[in-house]
């Protein structure tokens, strides 16, 4: 009788915690969703599982951490169009690649990715970040490299965690007064760019160890 009892709990508990172990947040999957349809996702170059019954784990370039989505990595793989507002609901999310692809703008929730701390969005036509970018303040690394910037929100020099910024090739000119409050930049890139003027604040920057300027059309530095 006792081996009957053992039995039906372990039957029991492989049906009922299985399950809920392989789920993952619903927010989640619906942001997932999302950007498949906004960035046409039938044309990706791999979208392997996506919006079938295979669990989200199992989707291309997607992995999980306690049932929640922790790293997207779908660089270099077609995305056209635009990142949608509900993106922003992947509080957990570490590791964002959207590298070489053809993603135009961020929405404003973008800046809601509370735990976002590697972000490689380099080679996009992105001409502009959200207003309130700077509210990513786990951030640590940014690659932006030959996107289409022209400008930086004032709100960037509240990046307080950021520690690796890559600017080159982008068309930006200048960088805001605020730039000089981002008090964890130790690694800094801005060659190939269209700089003229750097910020009097530039020189308040008490981490920065490694600086590439070349190939810009700056005739000063600002006092340290």
């Amino acid at each position: 009788m006792n081996h009957y009892i053992r039995l039906l709990a372990v039957t029991l508990a492989s049906i009922f915690i299985k399950p809920i172990a392989a789920q993952v947040n619903v927010t989640d999957s619906l942001a997932l969703v999302d950007l498949y349809n906004s960035t046409k996702g039938p044309n990706w170059k791999h979208h392997n599982n996506w919006l079938t019954s295979k669990p989200v784990s199992k989707w291309y370039g997607i992995t999980l951490t306690n049932n929640h989505v922790a790293n997207v990595y779908l660089g270099d793989n077609n995305l056209v169009g635009d990142i949608p507002e509900s993106f922003g609901n992947l509080s957990a999310l570490q590791t964002l690649d959207l590298s070489y692809n053809q993603v135009s703008s961020l929405s404003d929730s973008f800046a809601n990715l509370s735990s976002l701390y590697y972000f490689y969005f380099n080679n996009n036509p992105l001409i502009n970040l959200p207003d309130n970018f700077g509210n990513l303040s786990f951030l640590y690394y940014l690659d932006l490299s030959s996107d289409s910037l022209r400008s930086l929100p004032e709100s960037f020099g509240n990046l307080s965690s950021l520690n690796r910024l890559v600017l080159s090739g982008t068309q930006v000119t200048g960088l805001p007064e605020s730039f000089g409050n981002l008090s964890s930049l130790q690694i800094l890139f801005l060659t190939n760019n269209q700089l003229n003027n750097l910020p009097e604040s530039f020189g308040n920057l008490p981490a920065l160890s490694d600086l590439e300027l070349s190939n810009n059309s700056l005739s000063n530095l600002p006092e340290s």
